[in-house]
């Protein structure tokens, strides 16, 4: 195994923004526990999983249990230019469609929503203003 694909076999939100997240309001906990959650099932699958198929999906749902879990530390920890929607959205989200599905997925999912739609929207910014 690659060393790029050994990221994929610890869990990296566990210790991810411990500063910030000592401020978080017990509704942030319980989401970001939600979202750690997650990261630690996808990593133990990955580890797990022979079929590269299954391998493949369980390495995408690491990756976006690390973007919600990213998004909410980033947006909480800037709350002070941001306001406080931003992450309480992203825990809303969290938890409010948690008891409806699977937890795990539901991080997966939306992790893959910020994906497809604001990662995609600030990349096309940046290249609008390199070129502008």
């Amino acid at each position: 195994m690659s060393e790029s694909e050994s990221q994929y076999k610890i869990s990296l939100l566990s210790s991810f923004g411990a500063e910030v997240r000592s401020g978080f309001k017990p509704s942030h906990t319980s989401a970001y526990e939600t979202v750690l959650n997650a990261e630690v099932r996808a990593v133990e699958i990955y580890k797990t999983v022979p079929h590269d198929k299954e391998r493949d999906a369980a390495k995408k749902d690491v990756i976006c249990a690390r973007v919600v879990g990213g998004f909410l530390v980033e947006t909480f920890a800037r709350r002070d230019r941001l306001g406080d929607t931003p992450a309480s959205t992203i825990v809303r989200d969290i938890i409010s469609t948690s008891g409806q599905s699977s937890s795990a997925r539901v991080v997966y999912d939306l992790g893959q929503f910020y994906q497809d739609k604001i990662l995609r929207a600030c990349m096309w910014l940046c290249v609008w203003c390199i070129l502008s």
